[in-house]
Protein backbone atom coordinates (compact mmCIF):
# COMPACT_ATOMS: atom_id res chain seq x y z
CA UNK A 1 0.00 0.00 0.00
CA UNK A 2 2.54 2.75 0.87
CA UNK A 3 5.00 1.88 -1.81
CA UNK A 4 2.28 2.42 -4.11
CA UNK A 5 1.52 5.44 -2.95
CA UNK A 6 5.55 6.45 -2.94
CA UNK A 7 5.94 6.68 0.67
CA UNK A 8 8.59 4.92 1.58
CA UNK A 9 8.33 3.29 5.29
CA UNK A 10 11.72 2.36 7.42
CA UNK A 11 11.91 -0.06 10.13
CA UNK A 12 14.28 0.84 13.14
CA UNK A 13 14.48 -2.04 15.41
CA UNK A 14 16.63 -3.91 17.93
CA UNK A 15 16.45 -6.98 16.89
CA UNK A 16 18.42 -8.86 14.61
CA UNK A 17 18.79 -8.98 10.52
CA UNK A 18 16.45 -12.10 10.33
CA UNK A 19 13.92 -11.38 12.59
CA UNK A 20 13.22 -7.60 11.25
CA UNK A 21 13.31 -8.71 7.66
CA UNK A 22 10.21 -8.02 6.04
CA UNK A 23 10.80 -7.39 2.34
CA UNK A 24 9.16 -4.31 1.02
CA UNK A 25 10.99 -1.62 3.53
CA UNK A 26 14.38 -0.37 4.87
CA UNK A 27 15.54 -2.57 7.70
CA UNK A 28 17.80 -1.27 9.87
CA UNK A 29 18.62 -4.07 12.53
CA UNK A 30 20.22 -4.08 15.98
CA UNK A 31 20.08 -0.66 16.55
CA UNK A 32 20.65 0.67 20.18
CA UNK A 33 17.89 3.39 21.32
CA UNK A 34 20.63 5.85 20.60
CA UNK A 35 20.96 4.74 16.87
CA UNK A 36 17.25 4.96 16.17
CA UNK A 37 17.18 8.32 17.53
CA UNK A 38 19.83 9.36 15.80
CA UNK A 39 17.83 8.04 12.49
CA UNK A 40 14.96 9.82 13.33
CA UNK A 41 16.22 12.84 14.06
CA UNK A 42 18.19 12.58 10.46
CA UNK A 43 15.10 11.73 8.79
CA UNK A 44 13.04 14.48 10.28
CA UNK A 45 15.71 17.42 9.42
CA UNK A 46 15.49 15.82 5.65
CA UNK A 47 11.31 16.17 5.86
CA UNK A 48 11.34 12.44 5.75
CA UNK A 49 9.27 11.33 7.98
CA UNK A 50 5.18 11.75 8.25
CA UNK A 51 3.07 11.94 11.63
CA UNK A 52 2.58 8.47 13.18
CA UNK A 53 -0.08 7.60 15.89
CA UNK A 54 1.06 8.74 19.32
CA UNK A 55 3.12 6.17 21.32
CA UNK A 56 1.54 3.07 23.11
CA UNK A 57 1.45 3.54 26.46
CA UNK A 58 0.95 0.02 27.48
CA UNK A 59 2.56 -2.52 28.89
CA UNK A 60 2.69 -5.98 29.48
CA UNK A 61 4.50 -7.59 32.16
CA UNK A 62 5.62 -10.87 32.04
CA UNK A 63 6.51 -13.60 34.24
CA UNK A 64 7.24 -17.52 34.33
CA UNK A 65 5.05 -19.95 34.27
CA UNK A 66 6.20 -21.37 37.70
CA UNK A 67 5.15 -17.74 39.17
CA UNK A 68 1.61 -18.12 38.05
CA UNK A 69 0.76 -20.99 40.36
Amino acid sequence: MFKRQGVRVVMLTGDNTRTAAVSTIDVRAELSSADKARIVTELKTLGRLRPSPPESSVSLPWSPPQALN
